[in-house]
């Protein structure tokens, strides 16, 4: 199975650098715990608490007042970059890397070796789709 080199935008690699935690896991929230938490609770049932859907939440909130009508889920986020890039005459072969999909024929798991520089141009690509760069 191939490796996926995604290259970060440049605000989030200076958002990591800005706040990363120094320890082995690299983002904490402010309290110093991880942004994922599941506990066992008294009565022997998970609890679970996410830190990231929770900002996400509150990021939509926000972007709801630039972009009204914007109700995307987290995950549709990824699938408009998605569609972004099919529709694109270069970028287009680059959708089912871009989702992590597994390579489906034996060629695609061990002989065509996506171009990496041309991935990263089209993540650049992507990031001023969305206004980014």
């Amino acid at each position: 199975m191939p490796t996926v080199n995604n290259k970060l935008w440049p605000i989030t690699f200076d958002l990591l650098k800005k706040y990363r935690s120094g320890k082995d896991r690299v983002l904490l929230t402010e309290e110093g715990q991880p942004y994922i938490r599941v506990r066992l609770r008294e009565d022997g049932r998970r609890s679970k608490a996410d830190g990231f859907a929770s900002n996400y939440v509150h990021l939509k909130k926000r972007l709801q007042k630039k972009l009204p009508g914007f109700n995307r889920p987290m995950k549709e986020v990824k699938k408009l970059g998605a569609s972004l890039l099919e529709n694109h005459l270069t970028y287009g072969r680059f959708k089912s890397y871009f989702l992590d999909h597994i390579p489906r024929t034996v060629a695609d798991r061990h002989y065509v070796i996506p171009s990496q520089q041309l991935f990263d141009e089209a993540v650049d690509w992507l990031c001023k789709q969305f206004g980014l760069a």
